[in-house]
Formats: C-alpha cells, sequence, structure tokens
C-alpha cells in the first residue's frame, strides 16, 4: 500500500442557474420578468479562488494493476458565503 496526500489552488467557476415555478409550472424568463427582477445572487457567474485538499491510498491487485481510492475536499472562496465540495473515489490503473 502507498499512502497519498494532495493540495492544490486555482480558480473556481460559480454558474447561479436557478429556476422558479408558478403553480407547480416552470415559469419561463418572460413570466417571470413581469413579477421580479433578478438580481446578482440569482443570475450571471462569478471567478473566485478555489483550495482542493485530500488523500488516498494506492493498493497493488495484480502484477502492475492498482487500485486507487482516494478522498478530496474542495472550498470556492465566493463573496458571500464560501461552497464546499467533497469527493470520494475509486480508481483502477496499470502502473509501467
Amino acid at each position: 500500500m502507498q499512502p497519498y496526500i494532495l493540495g492544490g489552488f486555482g480558480v473556481g467557476i460559480v454558474d447561479n442557474d436557478v429556476t422558479f415555478t408558478l403553480g407547480g409550472t416552470a415559469a419561463s424568463d418572460s413570466t417571470l420578468a413581469q413579477y421580479v427582477t433578478l438580481g446578482s445572487d440569482l443570475s450571471g457567474s462569478s471567478t473566485n479562488a478555489m483550495l482542493t485538499l485530500g488523500g488516498g491510498v494506492v493498493v497493488p491487485i495484480w502484477h502492475q494493476v492498482i487500485l486507487d481510492l482516494q478522498y478530496r475536499y474542495g472550498r470556492v472562496f465566493t463573496e458571500e458565503t464560501g461552497i464546499s465540495t467533497h469527493r470520494a473515489g475509486v480508481g483502477v490503473g496499470i502502473r509501467f
């Protein structure tokens, strides 16, 4: 077994994509404009700093075949509140 840790810093793009319903039916943009005006908190997109941390273990299975078990935590630093993401993964690979 071979454990590892990882870290990274970059950018994350956040798309604000919301839908509204009126009487249980999805409202179109033209219908919705009669009732509300959407601000930037409910429409548009932004690019923000992002941090990724994680770790895992590589397990040899057979000859050069490996199994990779991993977990990753991501944090997008938006203007108001940050957005956290969690990912767990399993991979199979061949070392050469």
